[in-house]
């Protein structure tokens, strides 16, 4: 359910971009300038950015998909990615409030109607993480030096890992398949810039949306060398065996990999764990 749901999240994200520009808050004028004591997070990625500061101690509320730290299980919940409780959240009495672009753009307006010191930090480019963080960190007073230099180092980590045998292999990542009807990735996912970064030929990066669908004639069509799918070891499995992609050549040389869902999907500090996967999935040691 969880799945569907994030990935529900995707397509409508995929619908802003393609029927219009985005218009975020002035961030200059969001930051908060006094102390922040009390911090609410509508998205995953959001909550994952503060804990990783240091601040997760001052987090009073979170999304329902905010389940790492393990701390943040324990928070009230304010709703999901496409419903924030406003209520609930103004309740909470938060100094600032983290939110995500597209299908929360309504809330973020609303919630500045109530006052609310709300500031988008949820990134679309992989580069555009770092600003995210660099964002928060200058929000709620913390300091990203030692975050973005662990990132970093796990990405140059990444890249010799990727470049060490000077293969380009041609990938297909799937967000979802079978019956959750097939998804994938396009401009301006951070997914599709990990894929190149990790020294892989994309075969739907020139699709103009960041999350789009895509038919199953037309991954036959393109037979690539390597399938990633974003989710548990049992997915990989599930691909490999279902009839309606039987043929690919990934599969028959069993060359379909799963990668962790929360880890690759959330545009947080623990992304280049899942850059550093695909890096030696996609370039295995001799």
């Amino acid at each position: 359910m969880k799945r569907i749901a994030c990935l529900m999240g995707l397509v409508l994200l995929s619908l802003v971009f393609m029927g219009c520009s985005q218009a975020a808050p002035d961030q200059d004028e969001a930051v908060a300038g006094g102390e922040v004591e009390r911090i609410v997070c509508l998205h995953p990625a959001a909550t994952e950015i503060v804990y990783a500061l240091g601040m997760g101690d001052k987090v009073v509320g979170v999304d329902l998909y905010s389940n790492y730290p393990a701390g943040a299980n324990d928070l009230p919940k304010v709703g999901d990615f496409s419903g924030p409780n406003l209520e609930a959240i103004q309740a909470l009495e938060p100094d600032v409030i983290f939110a995500g672009k597209g299908i929360q753009e309504d809330a973020v307006k609303q919630l500045q109607d109530m006052g609310a010191n709300v500031v988008v930090n949820e990134a679309t480019s992989y580069e555009g993480i770092y600003d995210a963080i660099e964002l928060t960190a200058r929000t709620i007073g913390a300091d990203a030096t030692q975050v973005i230099s662990d990132m970093r180092e796990k990405e140059a980590e990444a890249e010799t890992i990727a470049a060490a045998d000077g293969k380009t292999p041609k990938v297909y990542y799937a967000v979802s398949f079978g019956d959750q009807g097939d998804y994938t990735v396009g401009q301006g996912s951070f997914i599709t810039d990990m894929l190149e970064m990790a020294h892989a030929d994309c075969v739907t990066k020139d699709i103009s949306v960041p999350w789009p669908s895509y038919t199953r004639e037309q991954i036959f069509a393109d037979d690539p060398d390597v399938i990633l799918i974003s989710g548990p070891k049992e997915d990989a499995v599930n691909f490999k065996a279902s009839p309606n992609y039987q043929g690919l050549r990934a599969v028959r040389e069993d060359r379909v990999y799963a990668i962790d869902y929360d880890t690759s999907s959330r545009a947080a500090p623990r992304i280049v764990d899942a850059l550093v996967r695909m890096a030696k999935l996609l370039h295995p040691a001799e």
